[in-house]
């Protein structure tokens, strides 16, 4: 009779189902590397660990939000080049030959670029907190007026964000994210009679929007809508707070670089929501039915011929930016360059689908600041 005595889950676990431990995987692929490492040795010591005795001793005798934050944000600068060091190796460990090219949803590749992404959450995060007490101590958020809403179904009520603060802009950080005033939009799939999609918190207009949608589809999805749309919308159980630059893997260096300004953050959604009365939060979908009333800024319809830009407080429609189109290219913000189609060629029963266009394309700058 097989003892469980003095075995730990691992082992247990590989007994019942037949399969190696995981100390059995690192002792083989371990021997089997020896000759390998003999060739290219490696520093056999950890990494020093960093003496936090100076922030310790000085956070214990801040006595105000603006001493911590000074403490706080010394150490996330002291921290920063680690973590992005150690990002760049998970980043090169995913691409090793090419192994991400088609990678699929929680493969290897795409758990080493998630990987990646998530060790610098730590600096985003703790940075983002450092602000959210600064915001309360120096400019704390006046309670928004309540505005009359058409009645909606449970599963698009905006108002269950009621209790998370408005993103603020956050000051420019060579080593951290940063925040844009929060824009809310919507990702959808075409249907017969509009669209059908999920609710987005932030970063939702089109100088930020387009670009990250456009190299996604070139580069992580391949050029395949349905998957990208599978992911965006269908995958989703709540709605997205923001998409991250996880969704540009495979693309290239310089083209992440100018996208995001060396910056990388994790996609997040919107499953930890606390609504008003304690019940689980709903799916927040978005239809041509409810937009208006969802108080969102933007919609982005991914279609088969590209992607339909909506001002949804101007527009029940929008032109079409082809999927060839350039991530590299400046986007207008402002609703007059994304107006709807002539209702000649909406009403036209013969009309075609509509042509992609580069019209709201415009030469001027863009911000590397995001949100």
């Amino acid at each position: 009779m097989y003892d469980n005595v003095g075995r730990d889950g691992d082992q247990i676990a590989a007994v019942r189902y037949g399969i190696a431990t995981d100390n059995d995987l690192l002792r083989w692929a371990g021997r089997d590397a020896e000759p390998f490492l003999a060739r290219h040795p490696l520093p056999e010591q950890p990494l020093p660990a960093p003496d936090l005795s100076p922030y310790l001793h000085a956070l214990a005798a801040a006595e105000t939000p603006a001493q911590a934050s000074a403490v706080t944000q010394c150490l996330l600068d002291a921290a920063a080049p680690v973590l992005e060091a150690v990002s760049e190796y998970l980043v090169a460990a995913a691409r090793w030959r090419g192994q991400n090219r088609g990678a699929e949803l929680g493969s290897p590749p795409q758990m080493l670029m998630r990987a990646a992404s998530d060790s610098l959450s730590a600096l985003a995060l703790g940075h983002q907190a450092d602000l959210a007490i600064l915001r309360a101590e120096y400019d704390p958020t006046p309670p928004r007026p309540a505005r009359p809403r058409a009645a909606l179904g449970p599963a698009s009520r905006p108002h269950r964000l009621a209790h998370r603060p408005p993103a603020r802009p956050r000051a420019a950080d060579p080593h951290l994210r940063r925040l844009l005033l929060s824009t809310r939009s919507f990702i959808a799939r075409p249907t017969a009679s509009g669209y059908d999609g999920i609710y987005v918190q932030l970063d939702g207009q089109p100088s930020a929007k387009l670009p990250l949608l456009l190299a996604a589809f070139q580069y992580r999805f391949e050029d395949d809508v349905e998957a990208m749309v599978q992911h965006l919308v269908d995958g989703v159980a709540v709605g997205w707070d923001e998409l991250g630059t996880d969704l540009l893997a495979g693309a290239p260096p310089q083209l992440v670089t100018a996208l995001t300004g060396g910056e990388q953050w994790p996609s997040r959604t919107l499953d930890h929501l606390i609504t008003p009365d304690g019940s689980p939060p709903v799916r927040m979908t978005v239809t041509e039915q409810t937009a208006a009333d969802q108080d969102v800024q933007w919609g982005y319809v991914l279609r088969f011929e590209g992607i339909e830009v909506i001002s949804v407080a101007h527009a029940d429609a929008g032109p079409v930016i082809g999927w060839d189109t350039n991530p590299r290219t400046r986007f207008s913000d402002h609703p007059a360059h994304w107006p709807a189609p002539s209702p000649l060629a909406i009403s036209t029963p013969t009309a075609r689908p509509p042509q992609t266009t580069r019209a709201a394309a415009l030469p001027r700058p863009r911000t590397a600041a995001r949100r």
